[in-house]
């Protein structure tokens, strides 16, 4: 996890490209790519990401999987809500990190891991354990 702006500074020219895809096609007007910047900034936000740099100082760094996230406390069930994703090789990242990173959340307080996604990203991660629970529905009032 980038947990520094420092970090996130360093990163972010990495980061936006595998995000910005998300940001632009998979949202539906919450915010944006530079929204999400500053998001994590502020801490709101928080990004993962996997990368060949162990220390921050690899003049040949690269990101291949980048991750963004919120905490969501509900009173009584604590989430990860995964706003943004983005890379390659999705299979070999959950293969590889995925109990990692639960276990971090899991330390962290979260008690489960939630998205809102469309349908396609729906039936990639029903493979990895996920499963639909409430649909989510909306009604733009800009269009009254």
């Amino acid at each position: 996890m980038l947990a520094a702006p420092a970090h996130i500074e360093l990163y972010w020219y990495l980061i936006e490209p595998l995000l910005d895809r998300s940001t632009r096609e998979a949202m539906h007007g919450e915010f944006d790519i530079a929204d999400l910047k500053a998001l994590a900034l502020a801490g709101k936000a928080h990004i993962f990401v996997l990368t060949n740099d162990k220390t921050g100082t690899n003049p040949d760094r690269s990101v291949s999987l980048a991750l963004a996230a919120e905490l969501v406390v509900y009173p009584k069930f604590p989430a990860l809500n995964i706003i943004a994703l983005g890379g390659n090789n999705l299979g070999m990242a959950h293969r590889k990190f995925w109990k990692q990173f639960c276990g971090w959340a899991y330390m962290n307080g979260v008690r489960t891991i939630e998205g809102w996604v469309s349908p396609g990203m729906q039936r990639l991660l029903e493979r990895f354990g996920f499963k639909q629970i409430y649909s989510h529905m909306r009604f733009e009032l800009t269009e009254i």
